[in-house]
């Protein structure tokens, strides 16, 4: 019996110490890195199906845990891990960016996620395994094919132009 106790033991501290090092949080997040700010971004609207341009498109975004607003530079990337829509209009909600032209137009190659809504139906959620990149210096941007009160949610992180994985 002697013989079970020194390896039972190492056994028991080590999953112990796996368990304490993985509920900080942070370092079960493969997004949260050296560097990254953690972003989220959040729209209410009755009427997101005609922006007048490209700001008015883009999804406010804040530092994770903050109402500060984040202002993405020339040589960043907003890099999107989750998004979530809500509405029980019927439209269709549209997350796009501005990789073709950075305008207020979903072109081809620009959509991120896109859901359809009907009146029977109130949303759904998307997390990407593989995130989603924004184009460089370009904010992700939000646009309804008809009027009607809609709800969005963003979650990701801001990476600078070469520490992308």
């Amino acid at each position: 019996m002697k013989r079970f106790w020194p390896p039972l033991l190492a056994l028991t501290l080590i999953v112990l110490g796996v368990i304490a090092y993985n509920t900080k949080g942070y370092e079960v997040d493969p997004h949260h890195k050296p560097g990254r700010v953690l972003f989220h971004g959040y729209i209410s609207s009755a009427n997101a199906s005609a922006p007048a341009d490209e700001s008015a498109a883009r999804i406010p975004l804040y530092a994770a845990g903050t109402n500060t607003a984040i202002v993405i530079a020339a040589t960043e990337h907003a890099v999107i891990t989750d998004v979530t829509t809500s509405s029980i209009a019927a439209l269709v909600a549209w997350v796009f960016d501005g990789a073709v032209t950075n305008d207020n137009v979903v072109d081809a190659g620009e959509t991120v996620a896109v859901r359809s809504h009907s009146s029977l139906q109130g949303g759904g959620g998307f997390s990407f395994k593989t995130p989603h990149v924004c184009a460089v210096g370009t904010y992700p941007k939000f646009k309804t094919s008809a009027t009607g009160q809609v709800y969005l949610s963003v979650h990701g992180y801001i990476a600078a132009t070469g520490t992308l994985p």
